[in-house]
């Protein structure tokens, strides 16, 4: 997850185990990656992670980044 942290006015890159517990406080997440199998076992086998996230930021919406970004 590519957070913006509020009280250091700072970009944090985090790793969460588990999302649905929460995030890092005073953060506003700006780009998370789910990295889990279900996210992508449908599309592709197991040891083709990489095809994973290449199509992930092929069809990223870098506008919608580009607006959180900046409401942070």
């Amino acid at each position: 997850m590519l957070s913006y942290d509020h009280a250091t006015k700072k970009l944090v890159n985090s790793w969460m185990d588990e999302q649905h517990i929460g995030q890092l406080s005073s953060t506003d997440v700006i780009l998370a990656l789910d990295m889990w199998e279900h996210s992508y076992l449908l599309d592709y086998v197991p040891g083709d992670k990489k095809k994973y996230v290449d199509a992930y930021f092929e069809n990223l919406n870098w506008s919608v980044v580009e607006q959180r970004f900046s409401q942070a």
